[in-house]
């Protein structure tokens, strides 16, 4: 069964923490979004190969297994 994952950033140091965990899940066959949020991130540090959700109503369409959050808030209906 493919999982799918939401990788929920706010910050730019959050791209180095997370890219290990993806390389994993991709290599297993599972599925990672990436959700960038706030003013405080370079949207540029993200690669050309690396899936973005833009809005909350896709982040709930994506309708992740799992949400990784390097930071330390998350809305609670994601």
């Amino acid at each position: 069964m493919t999982k799918r994952y939401l990788f929920f950033i706010s910050q730019d140091y959050s791209f180095s923490v997370l890219r290990p965990l993806q390389k994993e899940m991709l290599l297993r066959g599972d599925e990672v979004v990436w959700f960038l949020y706030g003013d405080e991130l370079h949207c540029d540090f993200l690669h050309s190969n690396e899936k973005r959700v833009s809005s909350i109503d896709e982040v709930i369409e994506f309708n992740p297994h799992a949400v990784f959050v390097p930071g330390n808030v998350v809305p609670s209906f994601i």
